[in-house]
């Protein structure tokens, strides 16, 4: 396999087009045709996490946090990031980073934390993204029509549920004048010609939308090709920050039990501590303290998340929701079981997935 292959069926987990601007997911160290046998997954690029690839023979390490965040003027490597990219480079290991496109997708950051935590029907805490579908139409010869549905195929137009390949043709009569400077597969300059031609729809996401356009294009006979986008009111998957939803009802202390275990941490900082029945709770890994105000509006009893800071604090008393942080770490590190897990489905024992775990540097409530 090539680094390029496993970054294919990570980005089909976790699309780009879902990352913030001001992100920087994608490949940061190294060659997308090196060759991969073995494969380290970390929530960070640390020393430790570099050794361990060094010493299990790993070609690629993937991580949550990008290494590079900003644009690099210079590679100093008496600095502790130009040591890490020098011992990368030397050891010939790449390093590809899912971030924010890994927070938001479907089975990502946020979904495998509500559900470690029993919460059920979920939805988005914090919306960003709609990915709306769209219906091309195509107008084609009935001569190039298995042509056009062999391109939507490839493009991955189609899709509807657990059907692929869903299309819809009808015939009819095109009309068209070739004027001077065309080159018309059909017809005569300046006569008006009437062609049989075949009307086919099928449906898009709004990812591969440009994609599908390029490939109809390209096995179109047409000079010039007819195409119709209509974007369609159907609803479709949302995308966003955190995950709300209900649990069975639990005495804060049970939840929080509860949350230790299935984190795997021993400590919990909880603010507006309260004696009721938690029904709702919403999460969001990592630092989640801009969305307290949504989870109140969700009516969440409880919010759990990590980075807590004095006023999210009083502003979350003032709201009378409860505030858990767990550590960004903890909250984060159950997405690599999960990146494995995505990793082995498509090439099996091909690849090895080692996880590598490092909270030295969390914080500890003595």
């Amino acid at each position: 396999m090539l680094v390029g292959d496993i970054i294919n069926v990570i980005e089909n987990y976790a699309p780009l087009f879902l990352s913030e601007e001001w992100d920087n997911p994608g490949l940061q160290v190294g060659s997308l045709s090196n060759n991969v046998n073995k494969v380290l997954l970390s929530l960070d690029l640390t020393e430790g996490a570099i050794k361990k690839a060094i010493d299990n023979r790993c070609e690629l390490i993937i991580t949550h946090h990008p290494l590079l965040f900003n644009a690099t003027s210079s590679i100093d490597l008496s600095t502790t990031k130009g040591k890490l990219i020098e011992n990368l480079i030397k050891a010939n290991i790449s390093v590809y980073s899912a971030h924010t496109n890994l927070d938001l997708t479907i089975d990502g950051v946020n979904d495998i934390l509500a559900n470690l935590i029993g919460i059920k029907n979920t939805r988005v805490l914090k919306p960003t993204i709609d990915n709306y579908l769209y219906k091309i139409v195509v107008y084609v010869p009935k001569t190039h029509e298995q042509q056009i549905l062999k391109a939507l195929s490839i493009s991955g137009a189609g899709f509807i549920g657990n059907y692929s390949d869903c299309s819809f043709s009808s015939i009819g009569i095109g009309r068209f004048k070739p004027l001077e400077g065309s080159n018309p597969f059909i017809g005569e300059l300046n006569k008006v010609e009437e062609v049989e031609e075949v009307r086919i729809e099928a449906i898009v996401t709004k990812e591969i939308l440009h994609k599908t356009i390029f490939e109809v294009k390209k096995s179109h006979p047409y000079e010039e090709v007819a195409l119709d986008i209509f974007k369609l009111e159907n609803p479709n998957e949302q995308y966003g920050y955190g995950r709300v939803g209900d649990v069975d009802p639990l005495s804060l202390n049970e939840i929080a039990d509860i949350i230790k275990l299935r984190l795997e941490t021993e400590n919990l900082i909880v603010y507006c501590n309260k004696d009721i029945q938690i029904r709702r709770v919403a999460v969001c890994g990592g630092s989640g303290s801009d969305f307290i105000v949504e989870a109140k509006k969700e009516n969440a009893d409880l919010y759990l998340t990590s980075d807590i800071k004095y006023h999210d604090a009083q502003l979350a008393k003032e709201l009378d929701l409860i505030l858990i942080d767990a550590g960004h770490y903890y909250t984060e590190k159950p997405v690599l079981k999960k990146l494995r897990e995505v990793i082995n489905k498509k090439f099996g024992n091909q690849i090895e997935c080692i996880i590598h775990q490092d909270p030295s540097y969390c914080y500890n409530i003595l």
